[in-house]
């Protein structure tokens, strides 16, 4: 539930066969790529809409849901010291 990036994206159109942009500061309301399980594996573009797995059962808007897989290849975590607030690339 925070912002992330994908900048290896060629790795990604050799394994699935898909053009994608690089992203370097997704948010979770952007349309990001994941990969879902249905009779096959399929690749597709999803609005995650910031779901956190904790309360996913409990929120009547995803109750219809599936379970999909984020490709990313780092994220964001903010600082937590009093008056600083700048971001920290985890890759």
């Amino acid at each position: 539930y925070g912002r992330f990036t994908l900048k290896n994206t060629s790795r990604i159109a050799s394994l699935f066969g898909v053009k994608v942009e690089p992203q370097y500061n997704a948010a979770p309301s952007d349309d990001i790529l994941t990969i879902i399980e249905t009779k096959k594996l399929c690749v597709g573009v999803t609005l995650l809409n910031n779901a956190r797995y904790e309360t996913l059962q409990e929120k009547s808007s995803f109750q219809e849901s599936k379970r999909c897989m984020v490709l990313a290849d780092g994220w964001y975590k903010w600082s937590s010291q009093v008056n600083l607030k700048a971001p920290f690339l985890f890759h």
